[in-house]
């Protein structure tokens, strides 16, 4: 049998300091493809820092607020979300704009984006999901469905799409959809097991479930209850290698799961900041609203004989 020492070491802790872009409220945190460079979405647009400093290396203007941003495959570019409804697509290493993504399909808000390849995935919170071309720039797919979340496979070969009360699983290549998987509340986060074959599904009653593709049921489900009477407030999820993370703002905590047995093994308090987490749900990022502090650090599984 195999147990999992959970070891939390912060590898580096930066006091940002209260410059002029600092100042800004941030929506969102991302990270590159090599978790050498973060994306800090704010009011007047995207801020590229290096990691290893915390210095501002590119500022990416937008002339509405930033929702949330995404970098493709290769960091040359990234795309973020505006309040406007358009995803504004730009270089990363000239800050140049180099399109905008428009749709009069949209509703209401663009409530997320994941860029693959040249295919960029994006879902609205009342509809539609359009899948973009990020080489012509044009629409290439649409769908009536409607939610808050998507989240890539990690063999990049299925896309998680999180609508009101369930998940529909698309392939990317023929573009069908899975049936339904019901769980009959608002979900609010998905994560992928890192092998695929597995999926965490938060939502709003606080509850999150472990779903097993390979027999198309429900596993099991993670037990966030404080004791108080007040639901738990999912914001995020990351499988990592070994571990499951889950963000609760109800709490401001990290719950940390070990994800064969689904024990709890750490708490991490998050003191009213963004906390994100890279692809491989082992570098993290935490924000802070109030003192407008960067840490960067490592949540890392080591396995045990």
């Amino acid at each position: 049998m195999k147990k999992f020492a959970v070891i939390l070491s912060l590898l580096i802790i930066f006091m940002v300091s209260s410059a002029q872009e600092d100042d800004k409220i941030v929506s969102d945190v991302s990270f590159d493809s090599t978790s050498t460079y973060i994306a800090m979405s704010k009011i007047d647009g995207v801020y590229i820092k290096r990691i290893s400093d915390m210095q501002t290396v590119q500022f990416l203007s937008s002339p509405v607020p930033t929702i949330q941003s995404v970098w493709n495959d290769d960091s040359s570019k990234i795309a973020g979300v505006g309040s406007d409804k358009i995803i504004r697509i730009w270089d990363t290493t000239t800050g140049a704009l180099l399109a905008t993504l428009e749709s009069s399909l949209w509703i209401d808000r663009v409530d997320d984006i994941v860029w693959s390849g040249d295919r960029l995935y994006s879902l609205g919170l009342e509809g539609p999901f359009i899948i973009w071309d990020t080489t012509t720039y044009q629409i290439v797919h649409t769908s009536s469905l409607s939610g808050q979340e998507l989240e890539l496979s990690p063999d990049k070969t299925k896309l998680a799409i999180g609508v009101f009360a369930g998940v529909r699983i698309l392939d990317i290549t023929s573009l069908e959809y899975s049936a339904p998987l019901i769980i009959n509340v608002q979900l609010w986060s998905i994560a992928w097991k890192p092998d695929g074959q597995k999926i965490a599904i938060g939502a709003v009653d606080g509850i999150v479930r472990i779903w097993d593709l390979t027999i198309q049921s429900f596993e099991t489900t993670l037990n966030l209850d404080d004791g108080t009477s007040e639901s738990p407030i999912i914001t995020d999820i990351r499988w990592g290698d070994g571990y499951i993370v889950v963000d609760v703002v109800t709490t401001i905590d990290s719950f940390i799961f070990e994800d064969n047995t689904y024990t709890l093994l750490d708490i991490i308090e998050l003191d009213n900041a963004i906390y994100a987490w890279d692809d491989d749900g082992r570098r993290y990022i935490v924000y802070n609203r109030f003192t407008e502090q960067t840490t960067a650090g490592t949540y890392c599984s080591g396995i045990l004989s």
